[in-house]
């Protein structure tokens, strides 16, 4: 769902004195820089999810313990 701006909140408030077409040109400019930088929040973080898929794929694989009972202590001969 898309949430509408009043303009007319606006108007009255802190651009009371800009006139009707500059709000809306001022309107269009805030929505093309939000969507330009969420555009390249998300590019950065699929770059990110490739790298870190890589470094995950990358590390060894470390067998689990196959059992909870606790290991038998080791003795030397010397």
């Amino acid at each position: 769902m898309r949430a509408a701006i009043d303009l007319d909140s606006i108007r009255s408030g802190a651009f009371a004195s800009v006139p009707g077409p500059a709000v809306t040109q001022l309107h269009e400019v805030f929505r093309a820089a939000f969507s330009a930088g969420i555009t390249r929040i998300y590019a950065y973080a699929t770059v990110l999810l490739l790298a870190a898929l890589l470094v995950v794929m990358a590390l060894p694989e470390i067998p689990l313990r196959t059992s909870n009972r606790a290991a038998p202590p080791q003795t030397s001969d010397f």
